[in-house]
């Protein structure tokens, strides 16, 4: 067994070295304790109507995302005949596999705490629901807090958005259910055996597929707003689950629903983040010239327009913005900078309570198993060199789907002339012109700037 682990570990492209590797060994240890000691209750009958928690203004807007995809509408509930303990089953209601949840309520036996935040926290449950044995992840919101939306504008996603993507590359919602002072979403654990957080120095066959894993959420026309290795989870089979879309926004926003509206520009943005985060091949270098290119030509055009103010007869030579600067612009703020570059915390990994040593290990086995790479023929082609491109993965066809501009030039109108990511243009400009080809530099006499050029001080 020991030389099969040590085979496998060869061919998965797993540095033994690593923060992630070394985690992932501790599914091999004999005495494996959970996150947190497991807690069994008593199971707490559904509360009644709450003087803060209020649900019937999102329900009308929560049944519009059904009739979208309904050619019969349902008739409309009046508000007197839903009692206020059961509204939330007007918000969200369990469908495909799990439309047999529909009616039922989970009779938890232990619980085990995974994480919590200033709105809600996440727990590991096992229960029972209509006499079948149910292992679920349980995602509580507070009812006595303000939500600010949060909670609406995820589910509302979950429900129409999100809803092909589910058990592919995000969570699986089982359903919403009342508890006492909280209102539970449950849902199905990444993996039924273990499932670990991202981490910069995890093979790139997995950083991949993170990527193509958020390509799927912006084919979707979602931003996810909270991009962190944290919520990229790899579960033991090797699918990643992205979680937490509480501040998520959306192309197509929902008011009532408290979803915010979202852009192509975000999108775009977003994606070179998660590239970012994960350390993908190429990602941080193309950030940093990037910016040291920006503040070198602002820095630039700064003294040029500084000598036209010492001297109206000087012709200043401004430098434009790059083509790729216009589409990607690079991130100047300093915060935001280094919350692109933080240092990245040791991954966590959970453990599925109750697992004997052997069933560990074969997870263990079958997630190495499940990293190497396809076997080839002498009759395969052989794989392109790899070129970083921010935006230019395997998700190409779906995002140009929902209209978005890549930042590979190759489908840009042909008017247009090409310029390479590091490529600019100065142009003389005298008092009174400007660039008619691109039209982007307007007359210095008055007193216009573009973005690039700051105003003398």
């Amino acid at each position: 067994m020991q030389t099969n682990i040590i085979n496998n570990l060869d061919e998965s492209g797993l540095n033994p070295d690593s923060s992630f590797f070394k985690q992932l060994r501790g599914l091999l240890c004999p005495d494996i304790e959970p996150i947190n000691q497991s807690i069994s209750f008593l199971p707490s009958p559904i509360p009644s109507a709450s003087p803060t928690f209020d649900l019937q203004h999102v329900i009308d807007a929560s049944k519009s995302l059904e009739s979208e995809r309904s050619s019969s509408p349902s008739p409309k509930v009046p508000e007197t005949s839903v009692h206020p303990s059961q509204l939330y089953r007007h918000i969200y209601a369990s469908s495909g596999k799990w439309d047999w949840m529909l009616g039922h309520n989970i009779v938890d036996e232990n619980s085990t705490f995974l994480a919590a935040g200033a709105m809600c926290s996440t727990y590991y449950k096992k229960g029972k629901a209509a006499g079948r044995e149910l292992k679920y992840i349980c995602k509580s919101w507070k009812t006595n807090i303000n939500w600010d939306g949060a909670f609406y504008s995820e589910l509302a996603l979950y429900k129409k958005q999100l809803k092909p993507l589910q058990g592919k590359c995000v969570p699986n919602v089982i359903g919403l259910f009342a508890a006492p002072g909280a209102l539970n979403v449950a849902m199905e654990p990444p993996h039924s055996s273990f499932w670990i957080e991202a981490s910069t120095d995890m093979p790139l066959s997995l950083k991949q597929r993170c990527v193509d894993a958020f390509a799927e959420i912006h084919s979707r026309g979602v931003f996810h707003g909270d991009v962190e290795l944290r919520h990229m989870l790899i579960g033991g089979d090797a699918r990643i689950t992205i979680i937490d879309f509480q501040e998520s926004s959306a192309l197509e926003p929902n008011e009532k629903l408290f979803l915010r509206p979202a852009t192509d520009a975000d999108l775009r943005k977003e994606m070179r983040k998660v590239k970012v985060k994960l350390d993908y091949p190429g990602a941080r270098d193309y950030e940093k010239e990037k910016r040291k290119r920006c503040l070198t030509r602002h820095k630039r055009n700064a003294d040029q327009t500084r000598k036209v103010v010492l001297s109206r007869s000087y012709t200043p030579l401004l430098e434009m913005d790059t083509e790729d600067d216009i589409l990607n612009p690079p991130v100047l703020d300093v915060q935001e900078w280094q919350d692109w570059n933080v240092a990245p915390s040791l991954p966590q990994i959970f453990v599925v309570p109750g697992q004997s040593l052997q069933q560990r290990i074969g997870a263990y086995e079958a997630f190495l198993a499940s990293l190497k790479p396809p076997s080839r023929t002498p009759g395969d082609p052989v794989p392109a060199p790899f070129h970083y491109r921010p935006n230019g993965d395997l998700q190409q066809a779906e995002i140009r789907k929902r209209r978005l501009v890549l930042t590979d030039f190759e489908h840009r109108p042909e008017q247009q002339e090409h310029l390479d990511p590091g490529q600019s243009k100065f142009h003389p400009l005298s008092n009174g012109r400007k660039d008619e080809r691109t039209n982007l530099i307007l007359p210095l006499r008055n007193r216009r700037r573009c973005s690039s050029f700051p105003s003398p001080r």
